[in-house]
């Protein structure tokens, strides 16, 4: 039996700072260090305590006894969601996608910060830099640019002329960690589920930059 997704659970407070962290089923030791990094700073910062909302993000899995381990991980810490996406590298796009629209239609927030497991922040650091005020068309990270897209078919981060034609990406910040503003949030999710998989880039932090660029939105 798999882990129950939490799809339907509201969240009645508006939250300034929205935390989603990618992981996997067996990453527990990743989770563990991102989780006491989180949950630390919560505990005695009452304005954090009050609005930083975070939960990492798992994928799909047919392995019972991971899935069980989740579900024992999920009812103690209470902080995981399962997506309905198999956990795979090379669906990583969909996994964001899904975690976007979760976001939107379940918590109220005004910036959403992507990360990784791996990840490891400054939280106060990072927190006190989120703008105070509710922007739009925020998206901010550290900033790739003139990348030139992967062409070689064996490539780990190949993407085909008939997805994305230009040799060169737009400006783009790294998937280890971007935030943006709610509209941006819900644009992506809501554009990026309206295209046919195929036509999604596999690479999920050129695909984000891809659609805010048609919107005239750069790092």
């Amino acid at each position: 039996k798999r882990p129950a997704e939490n799809e339907t659970a509201q969240v009645s407070v508006r939250f300034h700072l929205a935390v989603f962290i990618l992981s996997a089923g067996t990453y527990v030791g990743r989770r563990e260090i991102s989780r006491m990094m989180w949950k630390y700073h919560q505990s005695w910062d009452a304005d954090m305590q009050r609005l930083l909302y975070y939960k990492f993000v798992c994928g799909q899995t047919n392995i019972s006894s991971v899935n069980k381990a989740l579900s024992e991980e999920n009812a103690t810490q209470g902080d995981l969601l399962i997506a309905n996406v198999k956990e795979d590298y090379l669906l990583l796009t969909e996994k964001v996608l899904w975690m976007m629209n979760w976001a939107v239609e379940n918590i109220e927030f005004d910036y959403l910060l992507k990360t990784d497991d791996d990840t490891f922040i400054n939280v106060p650091e990072f927190y006190n830099s989120v703008p105070s005020t509710n922007q739009t068309k925020f998206y901010r990270g550290y900033t790739i640019r003139d990348a030139l897209v992967r062409r070689n078919t064996s490539d780990k981060w190949y993407v085909s002329r008939t997805v994305y034609k230009p040799d060169y990406y737009p400006p783009y910040n790294r998937g280890n960690g971007y935030l943006l503003s709610n509209d941006l949030v819900s644009l992506v999710g809501r554009k990026g589920l309206a295209m046919k998989q195929q036509e999604r880039m596999t690479v999920e932090d050129t695909f984000v930059a891809v659609l805010l660029s048609k919107e005239n939105v750069k790092p």
